[in-house]
């Protein structure tokens, strides 16, 4: 059995006697090398090994005679990498990202901490940022504060992992920087994510349980703990391996056994809470969240190819840092000790790589969001290792302490570096798709676009529920425009309200984001057009595409096309047509008047033959009729009978066509 873990203090060329301590001389039988007593255990008591001796303990002193480790400025750079990603994300505001934008319109717009879900740990969050709201209405600025704030969280998670052990143990940080900097680093972007946050502050709580806790640790416990419990379900899994590593501490570390024990009994209380929390405060979300058709379909687009290659790569990098510590002496380092530290900075390197191709690519990272489910059990080989190696102690030899922590040191560094690089790609790419998204919404004509008008977003993070929030805050306070997630426009009437999300109408006044002059450009759009524009609006399925100018949409055998005109105007309908069963007959209508029929004969999308039409000034509906009843084809969902694509409405008394809207 292991002694528990020795204090370490580094040094700088020379090691500080017992005499230089103040402290008794040790047995001569013992003198190999310069030892003193490890710190009494909770009880006041010398922490004793299996033979009831005393373990020694190298205590090391800079030159300058203080205790301040020498290796604080290999700290300091760890902390400087990670800092550079960190403030690349809030420069590109790429906190807004996914559920983020939703967050921060909340905050704003209604004035109190966004409490999705009973995630009470958002009350502490968003404080900062409301405070800033109250004194400043510069959206751009409460952008920049709503990002610094979120990236606080791993900062504070890795900061407080170092506090716990730069003192007794600072060659277990290199876990804390290896789970928080890569292994939840596919998952990083989702900064306002509540399972990201439990697996990162996690860490420093595990690191303070398995060197066995001090009384300086309890505060930081306390508040690690609280906000664990209220911020996510996974708590009771995550509470649960607190208790669990508690519980190997008490079998490992005698002189801790009282403690753990009380330890192991508060965590599974903890644990069990979490789970009674979640029981009783469960929503249909949290628990379709938790099927395995929900893990599954998150393992296939969050995780599968280059993020799997990072994750597998990191744990063999940290079983390799395992298999590197060696004994009291270089000779009885075996061979596979001694290339297992090289090997484990290339397979870092190797994840940090796999992660940057990743990252370089926005359409591979548009699915980052479900990751979240996934971070957890990622985590779990790093945390299995951490614990053994924490349980086995540090290494016995004087000679072998300061290089040893250097070691892992450096490669904590290099996960740093790794975070740095792949988040700032990451931070460019995000900000590369919303300029382009400003871009599009200053230039278009129209109040209000679909993101099915925008083919370009179908393959970016953009395509997401939150568009409507996004589209406004880039535009600050009083937004001029809007932009609907899937083909919104086309469903909505705005009377009202605008539809921030499937299950949400914000109204158009009474609250903090000013929405007139959204307002009265949608209703300007409908009711005073300039030239002629078309929708399809009801009885059509979501745009499909192929291409920048291929698009398609199914039908379950009814569908309207909406064109408003501010003329009268004869037009001819073109367009491409397929139905799910042949032969089928097509009643195209105008104003409620057949038209004419289209006999459907072809197997997929083919071109009909035109249909000429004489719109009036104003409202026109057209109509598309299928006599086929509708089908679910096996692997849908939908009610299908008949698809168009392509649709266009060309004038032929005037040199331009209706504009299509979606």
């Amino acid at each position: 059995m292991r002694s528990p873990v020795p204090s370490f203090r580094a040094r700088s060329g020379k090691t500080a006697s017992p005499e230089s301590e103040g402290l008794p001389l040790p047995p001569p039988s013992d003198a190999v090398l310069s030892r003193v007593e490890s710190p009494p255990g909770r009880d006041g008591s010398p922490v004793t090994g299996p033979d009831n001796q005393t373990p020694p303990v190298q205590p090391y002193l800079d030159d300058s005679g203080d205790s301040r480790p020498s290796w604080r400025m290999d700290a300091l750079t760890f902390f400087g990498l990670v800092a550079v990603g960190l403030v690349f994300a809030v420069v590109s505001d790429v906190a807004l990202s996914w559920d983020g934008a939703g967050y921060l319109f909340e905050i704003l717009d209604q004035r109190v901490p966004f409490l999705s879900h009973y995630r009470l740990i958002n009350i502490v969050i968003h404080a900062p940022i409301l405070l800033a709201a109250a004194m400043t209405g510069d959206v751009a600025v409460l952008r920049k504060v709503f990002g610094a704030v979120y990236a606080l969280i791993p900062l504070v998670a890795l900061g407080a992992s170092w506090w716990v052990t730069q003192r007794r143990a600072p060659h277990l940080f290199i876990w804390s920087a290896l789970g928080i900097c890569l292994v939840t680093l596919p998952g990083q972007l989702l900064f306002v994510f509540e399972a990201i946050t439990v697996v990162q502050l996690f860490w420093p709580l595990l690191l303070i349980v398995v060197l066995g806790e001090e009384r300086r640790h309890w505060r930081l416990m306390v508040a690690l703990s609280a906000a664990i419990l209220v911020a996510h379900p996974t708590a009771m899994i995550v509470l649960g391996l607190i208790a669990v590593a508690a519980a190997a501490v008490s079998i490992w570390m005698p002189a801790h056994r009282q403690a753990a024990r009380r330890t192991v009994l508060i965590y599974a209380v903890l644990s069990f809470m979490a789970a009674a929390r979640f029981l009783l405060l469960s929503n249909s979300f949290e628990a379709d969240a938790l099927t395995p058709d929900t893990f599954v379909y998150a393992v296939r687009t969050a995780l599968f190819g280059l993020p799997l290659a990072a994750v597998v790569l990191v744990s063999i990098a940290a079983l390799l840092v395992c298999v590197e510590r060696a004994g009291p002496g270089v000779a009885r380092r075996s061979r596979l000790q001694r290339i297992a530290y090289p090997l484990a900075l290339a397979a870092t390197i190797g994840a940090g790589l796999c992660l940057l191709v990743w990252a370089s690519d926005i359409r591979l990272w548009r699915f980052e969001h479900g990751y979240r489910l996934l971070a957890l059990i990622c985590s779990l080989p790093l945390v299995g290792v951490a614990i053994f190696d924490a349980l086995r102690g540090g290494p016995a030899d004087d000679s072998l302490q300061e290089a040893f922590v250097r070691r892992r040191l450096r490669l904590a560094q290099i996960a740093a570096g790794c975070f740095a690089v792949v988040l700032a790609v990451q931070s460019i790419g995000w900000q590369g798709a919303t300029s382009h998204l400003s871009r599009e919404i200053q230039q278009s004509p129209w109040s209000c676009l679909s993101v099915t008008s925008e083919g370009w977003i179908a393959g970016t993070p953009l395509n997401y529920w939150t568009m409507p929030a996004l589209s406004m805050l880039l535009q600050g306070r009083a937004p001029l425009k809007v932009v609907m997630s899937g083909d919104g426009c086309s469903g909505e009437t705005f009377a009202a309200g605008v539809r921030m999300n499937p299950w949400f109408v914000r109204p158009w006044s009474g609250r903090w984001f000013d929405l007139s002059r959204l307002q009265q450009g949608i209703v300007a759009d409908e009711q005073t057009p300039t030239g002629c524009w078309s929708m399809l609006t009801t009885g059509w399925h979501g745009t499909e595409r192929g291409g920048p100018d291929a698009w398609w949409r199914w039908s379950n055998g009814r569908g309207t096309i909406r064109v408003v005109s501010d003329r009268d105007m004869n037009v001819v309908l073109t367009g491409g047509l397929e139905s799910i069963r042949r032969p089928a007959a097509v009643t195209v209508l105008l104003n409620g008047q057949a038209v004419t029929t289209v006999a459907v004969t072809w197997a997929g999308m083919q071109p009909f033959p035109s249909v000429p039409l004489q719109l009036r000034r104003g409202e026109n509906l057209i109509e598309m009729v299928s006599d086929v009843p509708p089908e679910t084809p096996t692997g849908d969902y939908r009610q299908l009978s008949m698809g168009v694509g392509t649709i266009a409405i060309d004038t032929r008394d005037v040199s331009t066509s209706c504009t299509p809207r979606f």
